[in-house]
């Protein structure tokens, strides 16, 4: 990826940012992506909350909200998983079946937000995808360890409680290790 554009990106830098898409008849430097990781320009402003960019990535090019890395993650899980609840939300206005995509590992944008370090600030995000996207649920059924037992070794209680509301049934579910979800919040808090 071209360096001003990564800087511009990293930084937030709307101004920068369009100044460069200005220089770029075609726009085609959009279609940059970092190396190792592919990620797009948009996967790089979600990740670090840039809401300013990531609203004018979006009016430039709506298709990039499904892109993909090298992980086969969308922007939506970058979003998801470092917490940024606005971008979350304009990703999904923007292509509501984005929430559906899943990575590498065949983990969906809410199990990312299960699964990160930012409990707190992922519960409106979780509470979000159970709302208006239940079927996620639906595809873990026959999974070993599911978006909530990925919370609850996290430590994150109120997230726990979100899925219960709409699961209570993975409640008894048990993972790979034989565990059920209030084993690992037991463990967490010890």
């Amino acid at each position: 990826m071209d360096r001003r554009l990564n800087e511009a990106i990293l930084g937030g830098d709307k101004a920068a940012f369009l100044n460069l898409i200005n220089e770029d008849e075609d726009h085609s430097i959009m279609d940059q992506v970092t190396h190792g990781s592919m990620n797009t320009v948009l996967h790089s402003a979600s990740r670090f909350g840039h809401l300013e960019l990531v609203h004018e990535i979006i009016k430039l090019r709506p298709e990039m909200v499904s892109s993909r890395n090298h992980k086969l993650e969308t922007p939506l899980h970058e979003a998801c998983r470092e917490g940024h609840f606005e971008v979350a939300m304009a990703l999904l206005r923007t292509m509501p079946s984005v929430a559906y995509k899943l990575n590498r590992e065949d983990e969906s944008a809410l199990y990312a937000a299960c699964s990160s370090g930012r409990g707190s600030a992922n519960t409106g995000i979780v509470s979000h995808l159970l709302l208006n996207y239940p079927s996620l649920l639906v595809s873990e059924e026959d999974w070993s360890t599911t978006s909530l037992h990925s919370a609850a070794s996290a430590g994150h209680t109120e997230i726990v409680k979100e899925i219960l509301k709409v699961r209570p049934d993975f409640a008894t579910k048990r993972d790979s290790q034989g565990a059920l979800p209030c084993t690992w919040l037991v463990a967490k808090d010890t």
